[in-house]
């Protein structure tokens, strides 16, 4: 029993001593101390980069806070020991990739700057990324992804944030009550941390470029298109995901399916001010644990993305894409003052594969793809439609190869679900692109938009 209580003093005293003996940096909100990490570079050289870990950025958005937008902190205790993450935002659902209860709170807002401490160009600061993470904008935490390599390696800022997801983040009512899209708004006040502190940890405010994957990557796009941040970001980065993906459009009828919710846990009124009064009484594990429990009879109360707020999301996404043509919008001029770079994975539908096909034995596309047709409301009546995109996908060199069959499934999948909104975001960029890779594309390269496109 000695023996273990030593070894947990020493092991305390040596965290106390790293935090202690770790790099330091002053900003607007007090002192902030942080530690070292080692990265191998090329064997046995090792990079130095300072870890700054769980930095409040707002304050707590519990109790009747939540359901709101987030509000910034006006100073840290300091020194404010930076040496562990901070806690991961409530995750909704029961998959083995989710955080473990314990490590979840709503008490997560924090995000983490990772400095490599070689110098940057000589007349320059470092160049600074802001990630933001995927999942569906249910799962996820910036905990997930180990910055400190791609600072190393690019010898760049990274700064990964927690921004709420689920209902904490995205339940709306569809009015003034709870309007949702408290998760961009989580993520537009550490851009504004970002701005207002970056300088002191040897990054340009000037040079800052926003990136994320899937929900991650969706959320940049909005933040992109939001002009009140102008001057926070001047480049962004979406990996598998725009504004306009199928699984982004906002849920309808949210309304009902907030008071719903209200309904199951106690809080049952026709006023969402009152109902939503009452949700921010309820544990958030019990309101989580109630949407999973509705969402076994009806997915859509597990279902969460942006909301149309009239604010930072004016327009649904498709209606943006029908008009940016003919109608001059200030999301779209400001989208295209940005640098943007946007791509896709060769088997993007590789994850859905089983959901999507009807019969994964099948011996032909057709077959295969009963499913999926029927998720997007083509009518197997639509035999010339079906017929077509069959026609397109089919390896006919060996048509009736299960395997091939699956492999074409996937393609077609990505393709809807990734590449064909990938496509619609750089148009409406109309960036000088010169090379897009892609799964099934015939021609690669897609260039001058507004001239030409081979794909």
């Amino acid at each position: 029993m000695a023996s273990i209580l030593q070894i947990v003093f020493y092991v305390g005293l040596y965290a106390a001593l790293s935090a202690a003996q770790g790099p330091s940096v002053t900003t607007f909100y007090g002192e902030i101390r942080g530690v070292y990490g080692k990265v191998m570079y090329t064997n046995p050289a090792l990079i130095t980069v300072h870890r700054y870990l769980g930095i409040p950025f707002a304050k707590p958005p519990v109790g009747d806070l939540r359901f709101r937008k987030p509000e910034p902190l006006t100073m840290l205790k300091t020194p404010y020991i930076a040496s562990a993450f901070g806690k991961t935002c409530p995750q909704l659902g029961d998959g083995i990739l989710l955080e473990p209860l314990e490590r979840q709170s709503e008490d997560c807002l924090f995000l983490n700057v990772v400095v490599p401490e070689r110098s940057p160009a000589s007349d320059k600061n470092h160049a600074v990324m802001v990630f933001f993470y995927g999942g569906g904008f249910t799962t996820g935490s910036s905990t997930t992804y180990d910055a400190q390599f791609l600072a190393a390696y690019g010898n760049v800022i990274i700064v990964t944030a927690n921004y709420r997801i689920g209902p904490f983040g995205f339940m709306s009512t569809e009015d003034e009550n709870c309007p949702g899209n408290f998760g961009l708004w989580d993520q537009r006040l550490a851009l504004q941390w970002v701005n207002s502190n970056i300088a002191s940890f040897g990054g340009d405010p000037n040079r800052v470029t926003i990136f994320g994957q899937s929900a991650g990557a969706v959320s940049c796009n909005y933040q992109a298109m939001y002009p009140p941040n102008r001057g926070l970001f001047q480049n962004v980065i979406t990996q598998s995901g725009t504004f306009s993906n199928t699984f982004n459009k906002p849920v309808p009828n949210a309304r009902k399916y907030a008071l719903r919710l209200a309904n199951q846990l106690g809080c049952a009124s026709d006023s969402t001010l009152d109902a939503v009064e009452c949700l921010r009484k309820v544990a958030w594990e019990d309101l989580n644990d109630a949407l999973v429990l509705l969402g076994k009879t009806d997915p859509t109360f597990t279902r969460f993305s942006p909301a149309v707020d009239g604010e930072l999301v004016k327009v649904h996404p498709l209606q943006l894409l029908d008009m940016y043509q003919n109608t001059y919008t200030e999301e779209v001029e400001f989208f295209r003052s940005l640098h943007y770079l946007n791509g896709v994975n060769q088997y993007e539908g590789a994850a859905s594969l089983f959901s999507t096909l009807g019969n994964p034995a099948a011996k032909n596309l057709e077959e295969a793809l009963s499913n999926f047709f029927y998720a997007i409301g083509v009518s197997p009546t639509r035999k010339a439609l079906v017929a077509a995109v069959v026609h397109e996908y089919e390896n006919w060199n060996r048509p009736f190869n299960t395997k091939e069959v699956q492999l074409q499934a996937v393609r077609i999948f990505g393709d809807f679900t990734y590449g064909v909104s990938a496509v619609q975001a750089l148009l409406m960029h109309e960036g000088m692109v010169y090379c897009v890779l892609h799964a099934h594309f015939k021609y690669p390269c897609v260039y001058h938009f507004k001239e030409r496109i081979n794909l």
